[in-house]
């Protein structure tokens, strides 16, 4: 069926087929599968010896894996290598799926070993490794970069920034009581309304032309959680109005009034109109972040400068309580909050303490006290937390970042940290390199102000300059092939879902990875010349006698 659609758009294979094909036995049409599988797996051939040579030339590089589950419930570790191209840019290639690999940390260690071994990759030049942060991956002691160290002590493990700043919104989501039965509230309004194709036409009935519908929360892409609490806060009047309609409606079921209720009482509240005033505004710019963050080319100091420039927009807001309760106010149209007072418990006084009096609060005090500044407070922390560990591995090369900048004592001691770190790949002249790359960009036409290492690195091959700076050279591809996040590995899922899917849910592995690289890398195999192919094929089928 392929082919025959492919016929369509090439006149050769459509009269190839009309002359050769359902000829019986005997005639050679070279159109049955095994012929298309022998093809293929030459292809694949080629275009892993393409990469591993690519990845040899450029000697340093660095792993992602992650795992997930396929049709057919088998657990398929995805492998990536991430180097620096001829060019200068970074480059993220896959090179297989593994089965049954197993979780454990062990299990892990020795089928990237042994994916390593097939390929006659040296780990000793793996210098960076990026996954999630599952306690197997990123455990400190027996986790996976804990064992990956131990047998190359420079491969620094760099957690997932977007999964991180994902666990940053799941943190502050479960804090408090207040901010955990919002997102539950967002996710029933969804369901409620999507669980009958009438309530949902009443819905739409009651929205504005091009407005926000009501989205879904999934728990592994907080930018569903974005999008569904831009769309209630979007959208608020139209729900209600909705809810109102089936509330009053007396030939809806009871259980459904009931239902429609509850929720027109949960959204008749203050305190839910300023959450999802508030968090329609933080989860943007946690979604906007993120989805930069899952570039191929953002290094590690772009990815500290966003942790840093979330958590300054995070404590600049903590004082606009009042901005989020006009915001809220405005929407809902409610004055009041739900609790109008409350009394603390009577604490016990000693002997050397003035007695006072019972302290009570409003609602707005309670609710400004117990839920906005404990959320707002621990998305600060969680940035916080969050950013060392790109802080570790960035200050490590500040020489690359802030070389215009940096006085020439300054350059000489990051220089001479940095040197000391890869001392086995970095000579001891990387220091006068400094000071001479500095001169050059300084007396170079370019702007060079606010050149980044990913540009740096570019430039040397532009201006063809390895040869002059080439300890530069080498310091700049082990910090550029350095990824911040295992997005590109994540991607691969999509791939093997469509690849093996339910029609395919027997496929093997090697045909698996045939297909899976043809797809992933196709802009590699558009590249690539499939003569010697044709060669290499009728070599193989050669029936000649000697």
């Amino acid at each position: 069926m392929s082919l025959e659609l492919l016929a369509q758009f090439d006149s050769f294979l459509a009269d190839h087929i009309a002359r050769f094909s359902n000829k019986g036995s005997g005639t050679t049409s070279y159109l049955s599968h095994g012929i298309c599988d022998e093809f293929i797996q030459l292809i694949t051939k080629k275009m892993k010896n393409t990469i591993i040579q690519e990845l040899m030339k450029s000697k340093y590089f660095s792993i992602s894996v992650d795992s997930t589950p396929d049709i057919s419930h088998v657990d398929q570790l995805s492998f990536m290598v991430r180097y620096v191209q001829h060019n200068g840019e970074p480059i993220d290639r896959f090179l297989c799926f593994t089965p049954n690999t197993g979780h454990k940390a062990e299990q892990l260690v020795d089928a990237i070993l042994n994916i390593l071994k097939v390929y006659n990759i040296d780990i000793a030049n793996c210098l960076g490794r990026a996954y999630d942060n599952a306690s197997n991956m990123s455990g400190i002691h027996t986790g996976l970069q804990a064992r990956i160290k131990t047998l190359s002590p420079l491969a620094y493990f760099v957690p997932c920034a977007a999964h991180s700043l994902n666990l940053v919104g799941t943190s502050a989501a479960e804090c408090c009581s207040n901010a955990s039965s919002f997102f539950g509230l967002i996710q029933q309004l969804y369901n409620f309304f999507t669980a009958f194709t009438h309530r949902w036409n009443i819905l739409h009935d009651n929205m504005k032309q091009n407005s926000y519908t009501l989205k879904s929360l999934l728990i592994t892409r907080w930018s569903a959680r974005a999008d569904a609490c831009r769309a209630l806060n979007a959208s608020w009047s139209e729900i209600i109005n909705s809810l109102l309609l089936i509330k009053n409606n007396e030939n809806e079921k009871c259980i459904t009034r009931n239902e429609a209720k509850g929720l027109y009482k949960s959204l008749q509240s203050l305190e839910t109109a300023f959450l999802t005033v508030f968090w329609t505004y933080v989860l943007d710019q946690l979604n906007i972040t993120n989805k930069t963050l899952q570039g191929t080319a953002i290094d590690i100091g772009t990815a500290s400068k966003l942790y840093a420039s979330l958590i300054n927009l995070i404590q600049e807001n903590r004082d606009s309580f009042d901005y989020f309760e006009e915001q809220a106010k405005t929407m809902s149209g409610i004055e009041l909050y739900q609790d109008t007072k409350t009394r603390f418990k009577k604490r016990k006084v000693f002997y050397d303490e003035k007695s006072d009096t019972d302290t009570s609060m409003n609602g707005r005090e309670k609710f400004k006290i117990f839920t906005f500044y404990v959320v707002i407070d621990r998305i600060a922390s969680e940035l916080e937390k969050r950013r060392q560990a790109y802080d570790f591995y960035y200050t490590k090369f500040i020489v690359l970042h802030k070389l215009i900048s940096l006085s020439v004592l300054e350059i000489i001691e990051y220089a001479n940290k940095l040197q000391e770190c890869y001392k086995d790949d970095i000579e001891k002249a990387f220091s006068k390199e400094c000071i001479h790359f500095k001169s050059y960009l300084e007396s170079s036409n370019k702007q060079m102000n606010c050149i980044s290492p990913l540009q740096m690195c570019k430039l040397l091959r532009e201006d063809t300059l390895t040869d002059v700076y080439p300890n530069i050279d080498i310091a700049l591809r082990i910090y550029v092939c350095t990824p911040i996040s295992n997005c590109t590995t994540e991607r691969s899922f999509s791939c093997l879902k469509r690849i093996k899917n339910y029609l395919r849910s027997t496929m093997g592995t090697k045909k698996l990875n045939s297909l899976a690289i043809l797809n992933i890398e196709a802009d590699l195999l558009s590249t690539l010349n499939c003569d010697d192919l044709i060669d290499a094929f009728a070599e193989e089928k050669s029936r000649r006698k000697s």
